[in-house]
C-alpha cells in the first residue's frame, strides 16, 4: 500500500467512492425490477438528463444486457433461456436511443463511451461493462 492507501498510488477520489454504488444499483435494478423494459426512460425526460446521468442509463443497459446474455447461456430450460435472451434485447434495443439523446447533449458527435459501451453490451460478460464504467468513472472525475 502507498501513503494514499492505494495500491496504484493514485488517488480517484469520489469516482471511486461512487463505483461500488453504481455496482450496487445496478444489482438491485436487476433483481428488482424484472425485465429492462420497465426501466427506460422517454427521450423527453433522457434529454433532461446531465452527461454524466446519461453515461449511467448507458452502463445500467450494458450491464443489464451483458447479465441476461450470461444467465441466458447458463439457463437450464428453454423457458428460462427466452426469458434472459428477451431481457437482454429489450435493454439492447434501448441503448440507440441513449445514444442518439447522448449525441444530441454532445453537440451532435456521439461522445467517446458509446463504442466501448456498445460492445461491452453485446457480450455476455458483464465484466466488461463493469471494467468500462469504471474506467470511464475515473476520467470523470
Amino acid at each position: 500500500m502507498t501513503k494514499s492507501g492505494t495500491r496504484s498510488g493514485k488517488d480517484y477520489g469520489g469516482a471511486m467512492k461512487l463505483f461500488p454504488f453504481l455496482l450496487a444499483g445496478a444489482l438491485i435494478g436487476l433483481a428488482g425490477y424484472g425485465h429492462a423494459q420497465d426501466r427506460r426512460k422517454p427521450v423527453a425526460e433522457l434529454e433532461l438528463l446531465s452527461a454524466k446521468e446519461i453515461y449511467g442509463e448507458a452502463a445500467m443497459q450494458c450491464f443489464s444486457a451483458a447479465f441476461y446474455n450470461e444467465r441466458a447461456s447458463r439457463a437450464s430450460n428453454a423457458g428460462e433461456r427466452i426469458f434472459y435472451l428477451q431481457s437482454a434485447i429489450r435493454s439492447l434495443e434501448y441503448l440507440p436511443t441513449i445514444y442518439l439523446v447522448a449525441r444530441k447533449l454532445n453537440g451532435g458527435d456521439y461522445p467517446e463511451w458509446v463504442d466501448p459501451i456498445r460492445k461491452a453490451s453485446s457480450g455476455e460478460n458483464s465484466n466488461a461493462c463493469l471494467f468500462y464504467t469504471k474506467q470511464q468513472l475515473e476520467n470523470m472525475k
